[in-house]
């Protein structure tokens, strides 16, 4: 990622702490770079203490977050929370759909299984173990953010709304193209897709609603493009989420994202 950050920052309060603000900066591909507590002086920089910073590939997936310890992203069947052994998980999917996440046992099978059980947007529902038990209730308010959450402590990362991962941190969630904040029920950077045309609907003019301001209905697979979740049955829903993705341009691998997108039927991106 290249170091230079523009001095366009947004500043929010903290979900906790009082008396500070939270700043975040955006590099040149508009993409989050960094979020700090507190102002920078003499002018706002990626460079300093209390920082959580973020790093993206060509493709603009993220690939390292930087806080207390780095977290590393090599794909998305693999995340590692640093800090020695232990600390590494694994990502089951079926298609796009993540199924299971379980912790990596050196020189040992893996254990500590938790299975995700979502609902009609994909968001994570329930969370339940190897042996069927329990571990984890969410509910949501309409855009994502907590409202109950029910835990045994024992999962480490975070897969709540629509799937997506909530950092800690930020309080944010990472779509690939771009961040939710769920409290502010908005995008933090503007649409990565050109929506402007005669027969689009005149919500998304605004390049910061999510879900045409209808959560319930819409949800966005990767924050390029919003899903109609009455357009199919649940089950219709699940398999076509499998195929759902920015199309590739270029060769540029699984996962790229970009601003090309076709459509087919009723808003559902074409398969590539």
């Amino acid at each position: 990622m290249s170091r230079h950050c523009f001095a366009r920052f947004a500043v929010a309060p903290p979900p906790v702490t009082t008396g500070s603000t939270l700043q975040y900066l955006y590099d040149e591909d508009n993409r989050l770079a960094c979020a700090s507590t507190g102002q920078q002086a003499p002018s706002p920089s990626c460079n300093g203490g209390g920082l959580t910073e973020f790093v993206y590939d060509h493709a603009g997936a993220r690939k390292i977050k930087k806080a207390a310890n780095a977290t590393i992203y090599p794909n998305q069947y693999y995340t590692d929370f640093g800090g020695g052994a232990g600390n590494q998980y694994k990502h089951i999917f079926i298609g796009s759909q993540r199924i299971l996440t379980k912790q990596v046992k050196s020189n040992a099978p893996d254990q500590q299984h938790w299975f995700y059980h979502p609902d009609h947007l994909g968001s994570t529902s329930m969370v339940t173990n190897e042996s069927a038990q329990l571990r984890e209730h969410i509910l949501y308010f309409p855009f994502g953010e907590v409202w109950v959450e029910e835990n045994s402590g024992a999962i480490r990362q975070d897969f709540f709304f629509t799937a997506k991962e909530l950092d800690p941190e930020t309080k944010f969630y990472d779509f690939g193209a771009r961040y939710l904040n769920p409290r502010f029920s908005k995008w933090m950077s503007a649409d990565p897709a050109d929506r402007i045309s005669a027969s689009a609907p005149i919500i998304t003019l605004n390049p910061y609603q999510y879900g045409r301001h209808n959560p319930a209905r819409f949800f966005d697979p990767t924050g390029a493009f919003e899903v109609d979740s009455n357009a199919f049955d649940a089950f219709q829903v699940a398999a076509q989420r499998a195929r759902q993705a920015v199309r590739p341009v270029e060769g540029r691998p699984e996962g790229a994202i970009t601003a090309h997108l076709e459509t087919r039927g009723r808003g559902v991106p074409r398969p590539a």
